[in-house]
């Protein structure tokens, strides 16, 4: 039997977390498990967490640290406790939805090839179709809809096709996915803010598949959170083009914003406008407008700050 470890990390998160443990506590999975890495918490995070060990204790462990280097120092410090076959990294305010238990067991059979790695998401946290209609939240919409072109991107130019199942292309690994489901012998401990881009990078290096979970009904992550603010898609974006340049660098990509940014940010702008919905269009060009500004940001003011400076630009979600 296939055992999953969902790991956590978590700083003052009572306004969200409670979301991503009530879903986790009733997975139709046959063998599952918790570990959350608290990190300097100051608020209820930790009297939450504790009355979630106490109802299902074989399920939920946490650890209480005080790292404040970021998610993945605290990442680091956990994984060693898991478990399981299969690591699944879970953000404080994400929900892990799982239609039914057919369509979980089949996510996990996907490991049955030995070649699989990982798998990586094709489709924004934010993409709630419901959500999407009714929201008049233009950050959330901005994040859904420019999230949704870039991967629709990616997935157009850097992934190939094998037995009717879409893989990552191995010889895009220029530009790189976002990896939080793998095989647990293939963790590896990584240093900066993009550490699902690093780690679908050296999942790709060591010679493994990265299948691309094609369908938004598959299981998979979507946000715990229903609106967000413009001050934290500013620290998001600004903080997404940081994390971009450690990985280009540890790499040694030749990324540039003539060969990366500028392709990716007119395919976003004419597919909006292809759309024809002006949610769409408005959404995907204030995502835009966000993506240039946290680049220029970074590459003018932000250069000399390290990852555990760079993390307090993380949003609060609520």
């Amino acid at each position: 039997m296939v055992k999953i470890s969902f790991l956590m990390a978590a700083h003052n998160e009572e306004k969200i977390i409670i979301n991503a443990l009530e879903n986790l506590s009733h997975l139709p999975c046959d063998s599952y498990e918790v570990i959350l890495g608290l990190d300097g918490c100051s608020d209820r995070t930790l009297e939450i967490v504790q009355s979630y060990k106490k109802k299902q204790p074989k399920i939920f462990h946490y650890y209480e640290l005080n790292e404040r280097k970021g998610k993945p120092a605290v990442i680091n410090k956990i994984f060693p406790h898991a478990k399981g076959d299969i690591i699944i990294l879970h953000d404080a305010d994400w929900i892990f939805r799982v239609r039914s238990k057919e369509s979980m067991d089949e996510f996990l059979s996907w490991f049955n090839d030995p070649q699989l790695g990982g798998v990586v998401e094709s489709y924004p946290i934010e993409w709630n179709t419901r959500l999407l209609q009714e929201t008049k939240d233009w950050a959330y919409l901005a994040s859904a809809y420019g999230t949704y072109h870039w991967l629709t991107f990616m997935k157009k130019k850097f992934s190939i096709t094998k037995d009717g199942i879409r893989y990552v292309d191995p010889a895009s690994k220029n530009l790189p996915f976002l990896c939080n489901v793998f095989r647990r012998e293939l963790y590896a401990f990584n240093e900066t803010l993009a550490d699902d881009f690093e780690r679908s990078l050296d999942i790709l290096q060591r010679g493994y598949d990265l299948r691309i979970l094609d369908y938004p009904k598959q299981p998979r992550m979507i946000a715990g959170y229903t609106y967000q603010t413009f001050k934290d898609l500013t620290k998001q974006k600004t903080r997404t083009a940081r994390a971009r340049e450690q990985v280009f660098a540890k790499y040694d990509l030749h990324v540039t914003f003539f060969n990366f940014y500028l392709p990716l940010l007119l395919y976003a702008s004419f597919s909006s406008l292809k759309s024809l919905r002006l949610r769409n269009i408005i959404a995907t060009h204030l995502w835009i407008t966000f993506t240039l500004y946290g680049a220029t940001k970074q590459l003018f003011t932000f250069e000399k700050k390290d990852t555990k400076e760079s993390w307090l630009l993380r949003a609060q979600r609520q």
